[in-house]
C-alpha cells in the first residue's frame, strides 16, 4: 500500500507536469505560466532593468551651457556587435527572452498568458538601454501587433517613438505619436512621458515653440519631481532663447518651487538663471 506522502508527491507531480504545458489552453496552465512569468521571471528582468538604469543615470553629467536633453541619459550610436556596457540590460534582456520562450501560450494566433506583453516591452526597453536600437523597434513592433492591453500599449507606443527618435527619424516619431499624445487624458499615467516624447522629436528639428508646447503639459503633469523639475529647467531654458523673459522667469519659480523635491544641480542652476534675468 502507497504511503499518504508518497501519493501525494505524485500527485502533485503530475498536475505539475500538466499545468507546465504551453500548448494546452487550460486555466491550471494559464495560471502556473502566469504566475511564473510575473513573479519569477520579469520581476528579476524588470529588477536588473531598474539597476543598469541607474547607473546610466548616475553616469550622465548636464552641459548647463546648451539646452539640456530632455532624457538625461547618454545613449549615442548602434553597434550590434558591441557587448553590452550595462550589465542589468542584458540580464533583463534574458529574462524577457526566457518569459516569452518558456511561458507563452500562443494558440492559434491568441495570446493566453496576459504578462507576455509586458515580457516584450522589457525586452524592448533593455534593448533601447543598449543602444540596440533596431532589435528594440522589432520589439515594440511586435508588441503593438499582439492585441496588448491598452495600458501596456500606450507604453509600447511611445517607446518606439523614443526609439525612432534615437533612429533619427524625428518626423515619423512626430507623425505616429500626435494624435495618441493629444488624445491621452490629462490624468494618464503616460501622459508626461509621450508629451516630453513629442517635445523632444521636435525639440531636435530645432522647431522650439512646438517643442515647448508640448513640455510645458509635460512639466504641468508629471508625477516625479525630478523630471517635473528638469522640464521646467529646458522651458526656461527654450523661453530664453525666443527672448520670452517673463514666460522664462515664469518656467525657473516653478523649478525653484519644488526646491528639495527636485535635482539639486538644477535648483542652483534656476536661481542662478533667475539673478540673471532679474538683473538685466
Amino acid at each position: 500500500m502507497l504511503k499518504p506522502t508518497f501519493s501525494l508527491a505524485v500527485l502533485s507531480c503530475f498536475f505539475l507536469a500538466i499545468s507546465c504545458s504551453t500548448s494546452k489552453n487550460r486555466l491550471l496552465n494559464r495560471e502556473y505560466h502566469a504566475l511564473n512569468t510575473r513573479y519569477n521571471v520579469l520581476f528579476n528582468g524588470k529588477e536588473a532593468f531598474a539597476v543598469g538604469e541607474r547607473i546610466l543615470a548616475e553616469a550622465h553629467e548636464d552641459n548647463f551651457f546648451e539646452i539640456l536633453p530632455i532624457e538625461p541619459i547618454s545613449l549615442q550610436g548602434e553597434n550590434f556587435d558591441d557587448t553590452t556596457i550595462v550589465p542589468g540590460f542584458d540580464r533583463a534582456e534574458e529574462k524577457s527572452v526566457k518569459a516569452v520562450q518558456k511561458h507563452s501560450i500562443n494558440i492559434d494566433q491568441v495570446q493566453h498568458n496576459r504578462h507576455i506583453d509586458q515580457a516584450y516591452l522589457l525586452l524592448g526597453k533593455s534593448r533601447y538601454f543598449d543602444r540596440r536600437f533596431f532589435p528594440a523597434l522589432e520589439a515594440f513592433n511586435f508588441l503593438l501587433k499582439s492585441g496588448a492591453d491598452f495600458r501596456t500599449y500606450t507604453e509600447g507606443r511611445i517607446w518606439r517613438e523614443k526609439t525612432n527618435i534615437r533612429l533619427q527619424n524625428h518626423r515619423l516619431a512626430i507623425n505616429n505619436l500626435r494624435d495618441m499624445t493629444d488624445q491621452l487624458a490629462a490624468k494618464n499615467k503616460f501622459y508626461p512621458l509621450a508629451n516630453a516624447t513629442m517635445a523632444e522629436a521636435y525639440l531636435n528639428l530645432s522647431i522650439t515653440d512646438s517643442a515647448l508646447y508640448y513640455l510645458k503639459k509635460a512639466a504641468l503633469h508629471a508625477n516625479k519631481r525630478k523630471k517635473k523639475g528638469r522640464y521646467f529647467f529646458i522651458s526656461g531654458q527654450l523661453y530664453e532663447q525666443l527672448n520670452q523673459i517673463d514666460s522664462a522667469r515664469w518656467a525657473y519659480q516653478q523649478l525653484i518651487d519644488l526646491n528639495r523635491k527636485t535635482s539639486r544641480k538644477l535648483l542652483i542652476q534656476s536661481k542662478i538663471k533667475q539673478l540673471l534675468l532679474n538683473s538685466d
